[in-house]
């Protein structure tokens, strides 16, 4: 937790993403805004070091980019870079074992996630929100159909 507002200090950066806390606190410093959208050559960059060092070692790859942390590289990779996660819409089939998973596991989007092919965790709970919204809006329970 950081203290700095009982200092009656502004704090220069977040610590684990590296950039401005907000646009206001960088209004009140007379900052501008250190965030920024990333090029096609930090993309290409962060592809390139991926396959030659692998996943797992941001901290080694961060070094390699100006004004990117760790954190920032990993996010980027999971979730845009990476050409593992799919775009595909669900399946109906991918539905019902994402429903039975989530009856077994409970909440262990990861978990579950790991036992489909190029879905990330935060896409299976996504998903089940989904799902979930539209049995509270037919107002009936989520059931999982299973072939017999």
């Amino acid at each position: 937790m950081k203290i700095s507002f009982l200092l009656n200090k502004e704090p220069e950066q977040d610590a684990l993403h590296g950039h401005a806390l907000s646009k206001e606190s960088d209004a009140r410093a007379g900052r501008q805004s250190s965030r920024r959208y990333w090029s096609k050559h930090e993309d290409e960059l962060l592809r390139s070091l991926v396959e030659k060092h692998g996943r797992g070692k941001w901290t080694l790859l961060a070094q390699q980019f100006d004004d990117r942390s760790a954190c920032q590289l990993r996010c980027r990779w999971a979730y845009a870079v990476s050409n593992s996660r799919s775009q595909r819409p669900f399946t109906p089939e991918e539905d019902r074992f994402i429903l039975e998973q989530y009856s077994l596991a409970g909440s262990r989007w990861t978990l579950i996630a790991g036992l489909m092919e190029d879905r990330l965790g935060n896409d299976v709970k996504n998903r089940i929100r989904l799902l979930e919204r539209r049995r509270r809006r037919e107002s009936g329970p989520i059931r999982v159909d299973r072939k017999s």
